[in-house]
């Protein structure tokens, strides 16, 4: 029960930090640059962000730590990663 809430305060923290907006309307918290490199981290969820400049097109995976990690989406790790975050996401809910 309490991972649901961690994961769930997550993904509001997640979007809380990419949808702000100031008084332009413009993004001012995204990723920039994306890595393809797999990160040793333990990842529990992930954002899908589109790109519009200065924002890059990436899969922005946050750690159980709290970190955000912006990665690149055609990296060979990162759907295999998301479908396992996915998997846990619907276990998790089912067993409650």
């Amino acid at each position: 029960m309490s991972s649901v809430k961690t994961m769930l305060c997550a993904a509001l923290l997640i979007t809380s930090i990419v949808f702000v907006t100031c008084d332009f309307g413009k993004i001012v918290s995204c990723c920039t640059r994306v890595s393809s490199r797999k990160p040793k981290d333990v990842l529990v969820n992930f954002l899908i962000q589109k790109e519009d400049l200065p924002c890059v097109e990436a899969i922005l995976f946050t750690t159980n730590e709290g970190k955000f990690i912006c990665s690149r989406p055609k990296a060979p790790w990162v759907s295999k990663k998301m479908k396992e975050i996915e998997a846990m996401k619907e276990t998790t809910v089912n067993d409650n």
